[in-house]
């Protein structure tokens, strides 16, 4: 399979591995109905990343893998305005934003929760984050000014809650682009 194909299921991320597969239908229903499910982008067994859709679609967390189905980076989306249902239905906001980096010589697949280093963006609307990096004994916090309201518009916000099967925009990596 290529990174083009895609499927759904329940991926467990921990593990790094398929819980259990749904059939397009099953997944169009759930959506439909606000239910949980994940979407698979890649070969099943060892996907380029996964996209969870959160039941009520509160969240849309998008994960990239390497080869052994390790987390390396992952955005989490949430609703623009969460503290307010009514409004949910607008933007989505890139709220966090973590990483994990493994030494080239560690080739121990999941379950895991070391790695050579690791950090955590936390971002607020206006572009400015908190910043938290582990780095074998060492350990940095920081924080980070706002951005050109332009630019943290472009890479923070999603114009429009994803349609069913329209993954691409929510799952880029360079948000840049």
């Amino acid at each position: 399979m290529t990174a083009d194909c895609v499927s759904y299921g329940v991926w467990n991320l921990p593990y790094g591995e398929l819980g259990y597969v749904l059939d397009e239908e099953e997944a169009r229903r759930r959506d439909a109905a606000g239910e949980g499910y994940w979407v698979i982008f890649g070969d099943p067994v060892h996907p380029e990343k996964v996209l969870r859709v959160a039941e009520g679609k509160v969240q849309y967390k998008v994960a990239w893998l390497d080869d052994l189905n390790r987390l390396t980076l992952s955005y989490l989306f949430v609703p623009e305005d969460k503290e307010h249902r009514e409004n949910w239905a607008q933007r989505l906001f890139l709220e966090q934003l973590h990483y994990k980096e493994y030494d080239p010589g560690d080739r121990e697949p999941p379950p895991r929760i070391d790695s050579a280093a690791a950090g955590t963006s936390y971002f607020e609307h206006d572009g400015s984050a908190y910043h938290t990096t582990v780095n074998g004994q060492d350990h940095y916090e920081g924080h980070s000014d706002p951005m050109e309201p332009d630019r943290a518009t472009h890479i923070l916000f999603e114009p429009a809650y994803p349609v069913f099967g329209e993954w691409d925009r929510i799952t880029r990596k360079d948000r840049d682009q």
